[in-house]
């Protein structure tokens, strides 16, 4: 996770659109009352933009259902005004709380347990985005793979998990 960084405030959408292309945000606290964007509209235009980064509603709508409504529109909470700072300041835990957990479950399914190397999945997804971006440029693109571990006959005589144990235990 990042510092905590702000834009100056009071913000337009627009000026929070160009903070967001020149900072890295782990998270966005939205006004559903922007001068140059209202209601929902806001939360549309944002998940638009940047759907990766979670979005906490902040409305002065006395109304559960505009939250409810947000939240199927991409954000991850929602506060009614007036709130309590410390009410606020537990909810933005709670987001980075999840982000933390989905970048460690990120992690965990995309490395290799006993290397921590990228794993199979993870290398055919880099593989893939890297053809499309040769298709897009006209170039071209060469992929070498050696086999490293020399445990070939184990891996087909054990299996794959059994290479893992004897390299686990030899290494």
């Amino acid at each position: 996770m990042t510092g905590v960084q702000t834009c100056a405030l009071p913000i337009s959408l627009a000026e929070g659109l160009e903070c967001l292309k020149n900072h890295s945000s782990d998270l966005v606290l939205l006004d559903l009352g922007l001068p140059d964007s209202w209601g929902l509209k806001t939360v549309d235009k944002l998940h638009q933009s940047y759907p990766q980064i979670p979005v906490i509603v902040l409305t002065g709508l006395a109304d559960e259902e505009a939250g409810v409504e947000a939240i199927k529109r991409g954000a991850i909470d929602y506060i009614l005004k007036p709130f309590k700072p410390e009410g606020l300041r537990t909810r933005i835990g709670i987001v980075l709380q999840i982000i933390e957990l989905q970048q460690k479950l990120l992690l965990l399914a995309n490395t290799d347990e006993l290397t921590g190397l990228v794993n199979r999945r993870h290398f055919f997804d880099i593989l893939e985005r890297e053809i499309l971006q040769a298709k897009i440029k006209g170039s071209s693109l060469a992929v070498m793979m050696f086999d490293i571990d020399h445990f070939k006959s184990i891996n087909d005589s054990y299996g794959h998990l059994g290479g893992d144990r004897k390299s686990v235990v030899e290494g």
